[in-house]
Formats: C-alpha cells, sequence, structure tokens
C-alpha cells in the first residue's frame, strides 16, 4: 500500500498497535529481518512508544523518508532498551 494514511487505518495494523509494548519485539524483529527493504512500520513503533512513555529515537529531517536510515534509528532504540536483541 502507497499511503501510509490507508495502511494505518487498517484493522490489522490498528489490532497490531493496539498490542502495546508487547508488539514492539515483533515489529523489530519484522524491521530486521527485511534487511534493506524495510516496510513501514515507523507509524505503529511511534505510536506504541509516546503511548507508553518511552522516548522514541529522533530520525533526522534528512533521514525522514529513507527507511533504511528510519529502520537502523528504530533497531538500535529497540537494542538499547531491550525490545530487539
Amino acid at each position: 500500500m502507497s499511503s501510509i494514511d490507508q495502511m494505518s487505518i487498517l484493522t490489522p495494523y490498528q489490532n497490531i498497535i493496539g498490542m502495546g509494548i508487547d508488539a514492539l519485539p515483533l515489529i523489530l524483529g519484522r524491521l530486521r529481518a527485511e534487511g534493506d527493504d524495510p516496510d513501514q512500520w515507523f507509524w505503529a513503533l511511534l505510536t506504541i512508544a509516546e503511548a507508553n512513555d518511552l522516548n522514541p529515537p529522533q530520525v533526522a529531517a534528512e533521514d525522514q523518508g529513507n527507511y533504511q536510515k528510519m529502520a537502523r534509528a528504530w533497531l538500535e532504540w529497540g537494542e538499547s532498551l531491550g525490545y530487539a536483541g
């Protein structure tokens, strides 16, 4: 799906967000497995992090839209908090 707006309102995507912190290892594991071609999990990660008072990683403005750099930032964040190993 080309639009994050459309994807983020799909029931399965919302169900994943509804899992809360329990979804973090699953999403981060998926990002890691996708390697150089990560899917758009960033909205779910941000929503879960903020809903649970976790400080999400700061992705530089010039890296917004670069899924590889964004995935790397989220994976490093997850590793530092013990959600991704």
